[in-house]
């Protein structure tokens, strides 16, 4: 099964509360029902798409407790890799409590627990990033977490040809740009804007200047609006 996403992001113990209305301010609002659900937009992400038929894994962090046990093994059934998901003894899971009206909207609150002691030296590991093809974030982790996912994402740059470990890939040569594009512009006077290759040339001494008469902008009120001149694209 081809690899899709590496998810870095939450996991959160969701306690789903069914009740008539949303509670108003100091109000206790008496619920229908309870149930535990799993959640959190990044354990949401991953677990969405192994069930559209494709792979996922997922960066993250569990506590030693029952939500975190809850939580790592709906991903295991759901075919998420969480090899990558630490389990932190002592720290309680991400957890939070949610409120839904018979109306379907609700109202969360969220204690982020494990989610916020994320390694980001973990995202180092090359074996995180063997055949991933697409790198998925939130934020509901700390911003340290999404930059190391970020830039380790940057340095792979997806999914080599073949298959290949990111790590066996080799650095491109930049793109060549200013004077070395224009030194192929064709036989040094191309008159068209345009280099040998059909892009456009990048010397501005070869760019055919406008025969046009320049705008004369109208201002009114300190503002700069459209020039006078017909078809001017002066705006500022």
């Amino acid at each position: 099964m081809p690899y899709g996403p590496l998810v870095a992001g939450s996991l959160h113990y969701d306690i789903m509360v069914a009740a008539d209305h949303l509670p108003r301010r100091d109000e206790t609002a008496t619920g229908r029902r309870w149930y535990p659900k799993f959640g959190g937009k990044g354990g949401n992400q991953a677990v969405s798409v192994c069930r559209q038929g494709a792979a996922a894994r997922m960066v993250g962090a569990v506590g030693g407790d029952e939500f975190g046990r809850f939580l790592r093994s709906g991903l295991r059934q759901a075919g998420v890799d969480d090899r990558f998901v630490t389990t932190l003894p002592g720290i309680g899971s991400g957890m939070s409590v949610a409120i839904q009206d018979a109306g379907g909207d609700y109202a969360a609150a969220i204690v982020s627990g494990s989610n916020l002691r994320i390694d980001p030296a973990v995202i180092g590991d090359d074996a995180l990033w063997q055949g991933v093809a697409l790198l998925v974030l939130q934020c509901e982790v700390p911003d340290t977490v999404n930059l190391a996912a970020a830039a380790g994402a940057r340095r792979c740059r997806g999914p080599p040809p073949g298959g290949a470990h990111c790590a066996e890939r080799r650095p491109q040569p930049p793109r060549a740009r200013g004077p070395a594009a224009a030194d192929r512009c064709a036989g040094g006077e191309c008159g068209r804007g345009r280099d040998d290759g059909g892009r456009p040339c990048r010397h501005p001494a070869k760019r055919r200047r406008s025969r046009q008469p320049p705008c004369h902008p109208v201002r009114s009120g300190g503002g700069h609006r459209r020039g006078t001149r017909s078809g001017c694209r002066c705006w500022r």
